[in-house]
């Protein structure tokens, strides 16, 4: 985390550190994680993978995030964290010569048959392509903003894309074969590159500001500042150049090959007011199989870290990872400040729900409940004559119900049975006692039997 104290700043996170990776001849991607301390670097080997089936001509990367492309006409990606491949996309247009990110949003690819491909970074699909140079393309850079994007081409051409409206804005011809292209870190001028010169333009007017010549072929270039820039070819020497003066501050030496590729990082630390001019890293990566870090402030100094590959190296890419395994806080959301107009609406309905409910319930008159006292009463006790009454009641009653019933069956016809007998009795047996029910089931089974 980043600690502002009275103008003072300081980087106390001691998981920062950058990544350096090499693309080489045999097909084999390596990488290295760099820990710098207050003297030196330490490399410490990451990976080294056979990633595609040719020789890796490109490499970016951007974050966790690496790309790699060859001859082979793939794209391959990977997480530098975990280690594991995440897509392998193929090129329709050819073999692929330079790859650039944009964020984590975005992966440009420079293709042979003169065609960008552009993916989306999310799921790796193909979004679409820039069309206009008839040639293979040298290289890409994207603008800072991500709104415009530079390319160079064999047919000696400068093209510059509008990503917003997705057609070329601009076109001029070179008059010479643009082998390298670079934005600045500010975005007010590129740099090209072309045998041994490096034009400097400036992106307001489009006119030459500055031509930087060598005494041999430049192979890369990187952009230290707004007005430094670094270069590295085949004299064996990087140096580092003053744009507005077109002198060379200093150089750094001790490359026994040609110089393949240049990169820049900056350093984790800084001391406020006393924080030195340039306070970055350039990494180098030659022919010679060694992968070198120096530092800028330091430029009398030895290089601060070397590492070998088993192997012809052709490209570099570099960045910072944090390593730390700690996961973002989710920010807290209130539902009520974020509910829409139909949230809205249904809370009110709810609410009036709620309302009749509780409306009714206090209407209804709650059931009376008897105590337990009321309910579990002792008997009274009950004397003879008062049974003897009982008795004598529940007899009368029986007979005036006999008496009644005889009365309407006087009424109906003789030959009219009584409906509330069953079939098989006679009304003469009305009067007597009636039987147990076990003889009459077996009188009413043997009758069956007998018809």
């Amino acid at each position: 985390y980043q600690r502002r104290v009275r103008g003072l700043t300081r980087f106390t996170d001691t998981s920062m550190s950058f990544t350096i990776t090499v693309g080489t001849y045999e097909k084999v991607l390596v990488g290295w994680r760099a820990q710098p301390t207050k003297t030196k670097v330490n490399l410490e080997e990451i990976f080294r993978h056979p990633s595609a089936y040719s020789p890796i001509t490109c490499v970016a990367s951007h974050g966790p995030l690496l790309a790699a492309g060859g001859n082979d006409d793939q794209i391959v990606i990977y997480n530098q964290k975990t280690k594991a491949e995440l897509a392998r996309v193929f090129a329709e247009q050819g073999s692929v010569n330079c790859l650039c990110f944009f964020e984590k949003e975005f992966l440009f690819a420079g293709c042979f048959d003169g065609n960008i491909a552009i993916l989306r970074c999310s799921d790796w699909t193909y979004m679409g392509k820039c069309i206009g140079h008839k040639v293979a393309i040298n290289d890409i850079s994207v603008h800072r903003s991500g709104r415009t994007l530079l390319s160079v081409s064999k047919d000696r051409t400068l093209k510059l894309y509008d990503l917003v409206k997705g057609r070329c804005a601009y076109t001029t011809s070179l008059g010479f074969e643009g082998e390298k292209v670079s934005w600045s870190p500010s975005g007010d001028d590129w740099a090209i590159v072309t045998r041994n010169k490096i034009h400097v333009y400036s992106a307001q007017t489009g006119q030459k500001i500055q031509t930087l010549e060598e005494k041999k072929h430049i192979l890369a270039i990187v952009y230290l500042k707004n007005d430094v820039i670094a270069s590295g070819g085949e004299n064996l020497v990087v140096n580092v150049w003053d744009i507005t003066s077109g002198n060379v501050l200093f150089s750094f030496l001790g490359f026994q090959n040609r110089i393949k590729a240049l990169s820049v990082v900056s350093k984790s630390t800084t001391n406020g007011n006393d924080a030195p001019r340039f306070n970055q890293y350039l990494i180098s990566a030659s022919s010679d199989s060694f992968v070198k870090v120096w530092d800028l402030d330091n430029p009398d100094q030895e290089c601060v870290a070397e590492a070998f590959v088993d192997g012809r190296i052709t490209c570099l890419t570099c960045n910072a990872i944090d390593w730390s395994n700690r996961k973002k806080k989710k920010p807290k959301i209130d539902n009520k400040n974020y509910s829409t107009a139909r949230d809205s609406k249904s809370h009110e309905v709810s609410e009036i729900k709620e309302q009749n409910l509780n409306s009714d319930e206090q209407n209804q008159e709650k059931p009376k409940i008897k105590p337990l006292k009321s309910i579990l009463k002792k008997p009274k006790a009950v004397s003879k004559d008062s049974a003897v009454s009982e008795n004598k009641d529940s007899i009368t009653s029986d007979v005036q119900s006999k008496n009644s019933n005889t009365s309407v069956n006087e009424d109906k016809p003789r030959n009219q049975k009584n409906l509330s007998f069953d079939k098989n009795v006679d009304s003469k047996t009305t009067d007597k006692e009636p039987k147990e029910i076990g003889q009459t089931e077996k009188k009413s089974k043997n009758q069956k039997s007998k018809k």
